[in-house]
Formats: structure tokens, C-alpha cells, sequence
């Protein structure tokens, strides 16, 4: 659920709250405002602010610790030599983004759709190329016997690295 979803969801919590309490402010006086101690708004904005603060108070905490609870259950799930160090799992991590965004983008031009690119299996297709077709470039290149840019299930389908040219030496004018 987008955030913009559940801050709509938190208002809509929120105006209920102000509604309800008001409501039940005025019928423990029995209907007449002028027995309640302070306004009638006053109770409904408590009930409000109670729904609020903690819901925007959970919801910035989840945002904050999100990235980094979804990061670990996935390096978890990575091999080892992949994660060995912060260098080679950031590397790693930043793949599995562009693999994921690519994911998003193909089923949002409708080269596929949400079933199947949740079911991909690169047995049965070239992700490579699929996401290639929709603009997402991969990398690839073979870091100490480990394919890097890709993610876990496609590398084995790989068995050539592209090697990265070393760069050229700039000539002396003579």
C-alpha cells in the first residue's frame, strides 16, 4: 500500500474520530452543549488527535526502519559470497532494485503482467531481455566467480561474464 494510501486511510480514521467523539460529548450531556465543560469541537479534536499521532507516529517509525528490514530478509536469502562484504552486498542490493524497478516498469507498460512477473522463472524466459524491451539495462560482470547483476535465480543461466575493458592509457603528444 502506497504511503499516500495510508495517509488517506489515517484522515479518513482521523475525521471519524472527530465525528464520534463530538457525537458522544454531546449525548453524555444529554444533547445540550451548555452542560459540557468545553466545547463540543474540543472533545472531537481530542478523539482526532488520538487516532493521529499515533498512526502518523507508527507510520514515520515504519519508514524509517523499512529499507533496512526488507534489505536483511533479502541479504539473508542471498549466498554468501555475495554479502561478504558492504561493498559487494550494497553492489548487490542495488541490483536487486534495478531488477525489482524493471519488474514494475514492464508491468506498467503492459509487456507483462502483475501474475507474471511474479512467476518469472528463468528457465522458462530471458529476463535479461524482457526487461532489455522495456529500457532497464542490467550489468553484468563476473566478480571473483560470482555474476553480478543479477539476481539470485538468473545468474545460473549465465555462463559467460562480459569482460570490462581496462581503461586506455592516455598517450603523450610527442
Amino acid at each position: 500500500m502506497s504511503v499516500l494510501m495510508l495517509l488517506a486511510a489515517i484522515a479518513v480514521l482521523s475525521v471519524a474520530a472527530f465525528l464520534l467523539a463530538k457525537r458522544r460529548a454531546l449525548s453524555s450531556a444529554g444533547g445540550n452543549p451548555r452542560l459540557l465543560h468545553s466545547l463540543a469541537r474540543y472533545y472531537g479534536w481530542y478523539g482526532a488527535l488520538s487516532v493521529l499521532i499515533p498512526a502518523l507516529a507508527a507510520l514515520t517509525l515504519w519508514l524509517l526502519v523499512q529499507p533496512m528490514v526488507i534489505e536483511n530478509r533479502i541479504a539473508a536469502a542471498l549466498p554468501s559470497e555475495l554479502v561478504a562484504d558492504n561493498a559487494k552486498r550494497d553492489l548487490t542490493m542495488a541490483d536487486v532494485r534495478r531488477v525489482a524497478g524493471g519488474l514494475d516498469v514492464a508491468v506498467a507498460q503492459g509487456t507483462m503482467t502483475e501474475e507474471e512477473a511474479g512467476m518469472i522463472r528463468t528457465e522458462f524466459t530471458n529476463v535479461r531481455d524482457r526487461l532489455a524491451a522495456v529500457g532497464v539495462a542490467l550489468g553484468f560482470v563476473d566478480v571473483g566467480g560470482v555474476h553480478r547483476g543479477l539476481p539470485i535465480g538468473l545468474r545460473d543461466q549465465y555462463s559467460q561474464t562480459v569482460a570490462v575493458p581496462p581503461r586506455a592509457r592516455p598517450r603523450r603528444p610527442r
